[in-house]
């Protein structure tokens, strides 16, 4: 994802990519406590997030792997 982010910096200003930057190291830091921790957070999640999540595990599925479809 974040190497997506670093090939589309000829499309974006640089404040654009500083951004998304900074909410991909934000949901990435969520997920890695998420697991870390092995609790849900003391505060929840947004649909976005939990949506975030779920695709994320989704595409570590061997169900979902391109050559097995």
């Amino acid at each position: 994802m974040l190497q997506s982010l670093s090939h589309a910096s000829g499309l974006l200003q640089s404040n654009y990519r500083a951004q998304g930057q900074q909410a991909l190291n934000h949901q990435q830091a969520a997920v890695q406590q998420l697991l870390s921790q092995r609790q849900l957070p003391p505060r929840g999640w947004s649909e976005l997030q939990i949506r975030a999540l779920m695709t994320e595990i989704a595409l570590m599925d061997s169900n979902n792997f391109t050559g097995t479809i």
